[in-house]
């Protein structure tokens, strides 16, 4: 475990890292490409799951303070719900929190605690350590569940249904299913689900049909070496030029350029 107080500088080639890693950030702005691309500012944190490539895209006055660290090494108390919310990020939830400047300011004062008690060998520093990071744990999950009690308060009675749709797409979208496939999986009329799904989420059925084959892709691309005419046939499309096509419109750059900057 480490602990990084960092300026976001200019653009990087991807990176992965064997640990995982949340950083808060104080000031400026940052563009940072996760699986997707974050805009992030004063208050927000930001995590990075372990084997994750990852890089900043654009940074101004970008300051942070954060912690990198092995999960498998954290404290009991708090491992269980430490690796849910990275798997859940790593799954392609979103990746990000907001902390206003009240709880903001308690956490930057958690995370140069923890800096200092892993720099020093005093008696008790072990415990200490344990405290802070179970108190980073807290906070993170109470920000989750204030993201989706809002999320909650500003979607209708058909949450239901729309989490019935999101999920069939996630396990098949790579089947070359559509709109109709989905509105038949949840017995309505594929107007409705459209209208439903848009309104709930801000994304069409398609958009999220396309989000789970980009990520299928990425996944295909940076740990197998099938060739992208394969990886696009295995995501469900129907020609190498459609996936072409799709993947650069997503990403801004073809498959194997994609593959060549983020692969390890």
């Amino acid at each position: 475990m480490r602990t990084f107080a960092s300026v976001v500088g200019a653009p990087r080639p991807a990176v992965t890292h064997d640990h995982a890693s949340i950083a808060l950030f104080l000031g400026g702005r940052v563009t940072f490409w996760l699986d997707g691309l974050y805009e992030l500012g004063a208050g927000d944190l930001l995590l990075v799951p372990a084997g994750a490539a990852h890089y900043t895209v654009s940074a101004k006055e970008a300051r942070s303070v954060g912690v990198s660290i092995c999960l498998s090494s954290t404290p009991s108390t708090a491992r269980e719900s430490l690796c849910a919310i990275f798997d859940t990020v790593r799954r392609g939830g979103c990746a990000t929190r907001h902390f206003a400047p009240a709880p903001r300011a308690r956490l930057v004062r958690v995370f140069r605690d923890l800096e200092a008690e892993l720099g020093t060998e005093s008696s008790g520093a072990e415990l200490a350590i344990d405290a802070d990071v179970s108190q980073i744990t807290v906070a993170i999950l109470r920000a989750s569940e204030a993201r989706a009690a809002a999320r909650t308060r500003t979607t209708s009675a058909s949450s239901p249904i729309v989490g019935q749709a999101l999920e069939y797409i996630h396990r098949r979208a790579c089947t070359g299913i559509s709109l109709r496939e989905v509105a038949k999986h949840v017995a309505r009329s594929p107007a409705h689900v459209a209208t439903l799904v848009k309104e709930a989420t801000g994304e069409t059925v398609v958009g999220w049909i396309t989000r789970a084959r980009m990520s299928e892709g990425r996944q295909l691309l940076l740990h197998t070496d099938a060739s992208t005419e394969a990886v696009g046939e295995r995501c469900g499309f129907a020609s190498a030029s459609h996936f072409y096509r799709a993947f650069k419109r997503a990403h801004g750059t073809t498959p194997g350029d994609w593959r060549r900057t983020h692969r390890p």
